[in-house]
Order: structure tokens, then C-alpha cells, then sequence
């Protein structure tokens, strides 16, 4: 999907306008594109996170449900605009959300003496966001995999039909040293900067 048609499909999406709609550097795995939608005399900034075109995987549906759960237990998280795992819609699954104005570069957060205030305070800040998400009840989330983690991964390492001795030993010593059984709760698989 080309920008023109992409632009076409989200203005018919959202009902507005698009305007400025970039694609954000960043995101390895997903498509990060910022834009804003306007409609009349109010312009919404929103942030679009979509698979690359073609990818087999889907699940934004469930990250964006999760991502309300989340904001019903108090979690600072960006609101849910729209969500689809229907490639038909946008090219493929897809979230839109509000765009939260903010720094992610490591180096500046570190570095920049405009953000002195901020470093002082961030590590408390993400250690009480955690507590939070480990503290949302499971019942008013989506269904969620209850598999076995280690035998998901190990099923996605074998499909891939290649040799990787470093994750090879690494499953091996995870099976022989499992932890005891805990009851489940949500994790954040990716909390970092960046």
C-alpha cells in the first residue's frame, strides 16, 4: 500500500482529513507512522502501528483490547482509536491510537540537561507502571494463551528449520531449571525506550 492510498484508507477509516502522515524511524518489528486526523476545526494526533505488508502474524486486536484494559486499571497508556486484524482495512493488522508527544531516544533522555528533571524521576515512574500492569485482574482481560512459554518458543525456533545452538542451549537450561508454578499474571514482553 502505497502513502497516497494509505492516507486514502485511514481518512475513510478515521472520517477525517490525513495530514502529515510520516512513517517514524524505529520499530523494528512493526510500521510506526504518525499523523494527524482532522475533521472540521479539530485536528487529533494519532499514532498508526501496523505488521509490514504480508506478515503472517496478527494480534493487534489483542494488544489494542489489552491496551484498554490497561487504561481501565490506571495505567498511563495512549487510548485506542481503531484496531483491525483484517489486512483488507489498511494493508494489514493494525492499531491507531493517540500520539503522546514525548522523548524515547535513550542518548537525549540520558544526556539532554532539558530532561534533568525528568531523569531524576523516571525510574520510580516505571517501576510504579509495572507494579500496575502486574496488578490488572486477569478476569477482565481478553482470552489469553495460557500455554507454556518455552514450549510456544521452542515451536516458533523449530519452524524457522535453522540451527541456533545459543537459543538450542539456552531452551535446554531453561527446561532442566524451571521455577515453581506461580499463579499468572500480565507481563510486559518489551519495556524499554526506544
Amino acid at each position: 500500500m502505497d502513502l497516497g492510498a494509505l492516507e486514502t484508507a485511514l481518512g475513510s477509516l478515521l472520517g477525517a482529513e490525513i495530514r502529515n502522515l510520516q512513517r517514524l524511524a524505529g520499530g523494528a518489528s512493526r510500521e510506526t507512522w504518525a499523523f494527524d486526523a482532522v475533521a472540521g476545526d479539530t485536528v487529533r494526533p494519532l499514532i498508526l502501528r501496523r505488521d509490514p505488508p504480508g506478515a503472517l502474524r496478527t494480534g493487534m486486536a489483542l494488544e489494542a483490547a489489552l491496551l484498554a484494559s490497561a487504561a481501565g486499571a490506571g495505567v498511563p497508556v495512549p487510548a485506542v482509536v481503531a484496531t483491525s486484524d483484517d489486512p483488507a482495512v489498511l494493508g494489514a493488522a493494525f492499531v491507531v491510537m493517540e500520539r503522546v508527544d514525548g522523548e524515547s531516544v535513550p542518548r537525549r533522555i540520558l544526556r539532554d540537561e532539558g530532561l534533568s528533571g525528568a531523569r531524576s524521576q523516571l525510574a520510580a515512574q516505571c517501576g510504579e507502571i509495572l507494579a500496575a500492569i502486574h496488578r490488572i485482574p486477569l478476569d477482565g482481560l481478553p482470552a489469553l494463551d495460557g500455554q507454556d512459554p518455552l514450549r510456544q518458543w521452542r515451536a516458533v525456533l523449530d519452524d524457522l528449520g535453522q540451527p541456533h545452538p545459543a537459543f538450542e542451549l539456552g531452551f535446554r537450561w531453561l527446561d532442566a531449571h524451571r521455577p515453581p508454578s506461580r499463579p499468572p499474571a500480565l507481563v510486559h514482553g518489551d519495556f524499554r525506550n526506544g
